[in-house]
């Protein structure tokens, strides 16, 4: 996910503010957000789930803003991101007391990768717009990303448990 990170940089560059950087955030999709007590449960779960991924291609089309203080990276919601996203819906539902979060379930799910976070309003502005007023945008084709589990999954979700 070379694209996301170049992002990541530019939008340091841009607003002055690094916390993705400093905070070491890697470049990544989040497929899901949930609470449990069950921790050694999710643990399994995960390991499971990361078994089942597969490689598929991610197409970077445009920028976002999820109010008030986020940036993200869009990708095209294709197959290969709907199924990840429902294969992590069914593995994490099989954890016991588990609340997955709304924005997180099957049809309610938005594909993002985080580009700047923590954001002040100005820093927001600066991040979307160029010097010259113009929104910024990511060209259509920007990025493809071939996304296998060995990669970048497993290793993410292992880092994260």
């Amino acid at each position: 996910m070379k694209e996301s990170k170049s992002y990541m940089n530019q939008i340091a560059k841009r607003t002055g503010n690094d916390v993705m950087l400093a905070g070491k955030v890697p470049p990544h999709i989040t497929l899901s957000a949930f609470e449990t007590t069950q921790e050694s449960e999710a643990v399994v779960v995960f390991e499971d789930l990361a078994k089942e991924f597969i490689c598929g291609e991610i197409m970077w089309c445009s920028v976002g803003i999820f109010f008030p203080h986020t940036i993200y990276l869009l990708p095209v919601m294709n197959h290969y991101l709907f199924q990840m996203s429902e294969q992590a819906y069914q593995y994490i539902s099989q954890i016991r007391q588990v609340k997955i979060h709304q924005r997180y379930q099957p049809f309610s799910w938005i594909p993002h990768s985080t580009i700047g976070k923590q954001l002040s309003q100005t820093e927001l502005k600066r991040g979307i717009c160029s010097d010259a007023g113009a929104v910024w945008h990511v060209p259509w084709n920007c990025g493809r990303h071939r996304s296998c589990k060995d990669e970048s999954i497993h290793g993410y979700l292992s880092g994260v448990v």
